[in-house]
């Protein structure tokens, strides 16, 4: 009776050892660890320069001064304006410099002073991963990766090292080099990018060709068009554009291209997005608006003058406005919001007067170009509306329309006819 009892305590101790013995024996069995990944060698890269790099004026003095570290961080990580591709050229000191697809990044020293070169790589990468960049060259080296600056760690002899964090997709590895002749040395280099040891070997693939696959980024970021506006002959279109150009600051630009072949005319890039694009009737003359401040600026493109000036400036609460058909006026419109009502409550006057909008007025201004003398066209508790000048640009027409509940539908609206020598007004 005694052995029958103790069996089930035989039973539960054998079955801990062998528990106990599982983690050794798995650990006998557990295969090899998977070799660490091979780096990864381009087969060819792009570079562009040498460009030659002279100390500026006063660069050795005791305060302020620079040397040629200083100006290999000034020069562009990226020069020119897109990625860079065979063939593709950009301006430098000298004239035209050009991208070109060589087997390995190898320079021709100057014949004298200091000079700088570019050197430039694709890396894509069908996964998320941590990489290491490693570059080998005598030479003073600087690198960005997108745009974004790098951190060359220094290693055994003229070896650099650098961590990549890269997203699904391909990425522009962009290094400058730097010749000082007073260094010994070829002016080579060396790189190759090592992938992370979970994703292994194929995961990176270096290259020389720019094209990608379309991402939300580059969807996002892409110029967008604003505005549009035909000229009245219809030969040129005027394009109000804006860009992300480093996925936090938009850029915003106006152009003017030809409706034939879409050939650039001109070009107008300045503070405030353009806005509101119109062409004038008479000349070869388009405005548009900017805004800065809370306040609005009017400006005049002249096309074959080539002049830019503010017909309206720094006006506050501006609304809509158009120009008279001779360009000798502009007629814009003033918003205005009631002053709060100090002890803080409000009669209601119709279920309307409930919006929070619907005490706010607008009354009608003109300003004469080009000396900018404004005079008050309207006044009154009912803003004027789709309002037009006569083809003469004598006359003005607008609605007033103002609430009545009596009726459907609600509302009343009159027709204006204002005489602009006058003022006068008649109702239509």
């Amino acid at each position: 009776m005694r052995l029958v009892r103790r069996l089930p305590v035989i039973a539960l101790v054998l079955a801990l050892a062998g528990v106990v013995a599982l983690p050794a024996l798995a650990e006998d069995a557990a295969p090899a660890s998977a070799p660490a990944p091979a780096p990864v060698t381009p087969a060819a890269v792009l570079t562009a320069g040498p460009v030659p790099l002279a100390l500026p004026a006063f660069h050795d003095a005791d305060l302020a001064g620079v040397t040629l570290d200083d100006l290999l961080g000034e020069l562009p990580a990226l020069p020119g304006r897109g990625w860079p591709a065979a063939g593709r050229g950009f301006a430098g000191p000298g004239g035209e410099l050009t991208w070109t697809e060589v087997p390995g990044a190898a320079f021709a020293a100057p014949a004298e002073g200091a000079a700088a070169a570019w050197t430039a790589v694709f890396v894509a990468t069908d996964r998320w991963q941590k990489a290491k960049l490693t570059v080998v060259s005598p030479r003073a080296m600087k690198a960005v990766l997108d745009g974004g600056a790098l951190s060359l760690a220094k290693a055994n002899g003229d070896t650099l090292t650098a961590d990549l964090t890269l997203e699904i997709g391909k990425h522009v590895l962009v290094l400058r080099s730097l010749y000082d002749p007073a260094v010994e040395g070829d002016w080579t280099l060396a790189l190759t990018v090592t992938p992370d040891a979970a994703a292994g070997d194929g995961s990176l693939v270096l290259s020389t060709s720019p094209e990608r696959v379309t991402d939300i980024n580059l969807v996002l970021d892409a110029p967008r068009c604003g505005n549009l506006a035909l000229s009245p002959d219809g030969k040129l279109a005027a394009l109000s554009l804006s860009e992300l150009r480093d996925g936090k600051t938009r850029e915003s630009w106006l152009e003017i291209r030809r409706t034939g072949d879409g050939a650039l005319v001109d070009l107008w890039r300045g503070d405030g997005t353009p806005s509101g694009l119109q062409w004038l009737e008479k000349g070869n003359r388009i405005s548009w608006r900017t805004d800065a401040g809370g306040k609005a600026t009017i400006w005049l493109r002249d096309l074959d003058q080539g002049t830019v000036t503010a017909a309206v400036e720094g006006v506050e609460k501006m609304g809509s406005w158009q120009w008279s058909p001779d360009g000798a006026s502009v007629v814009y419109e003033i918003n205005r919001e009631p002053e709060p009502d100090k002890r803080k409550v409000k009669h209601v006057l119709n279920p309307a007067d409930r919006q929070g909008w619907y005490r706010n007025r607008s009354h009608l201004v003109q300003a004469f170009v080009p000396d900018g003398l404004t005079r008050r066209l309207t006044a009154g508790p009912i803003s004027p509306g789709s309002w037009r000048f006569s083809p003469d640009g004598k006359r003005l027409l607008f609605f007033l329309s103002d609430t009545d509940l009596t009726a459907r539908p609600y509302a009343t609206s009159t027709l204006w006819l204002m005489d602009l020598g006058t003022l006068a007004v008649e109702q239509l």
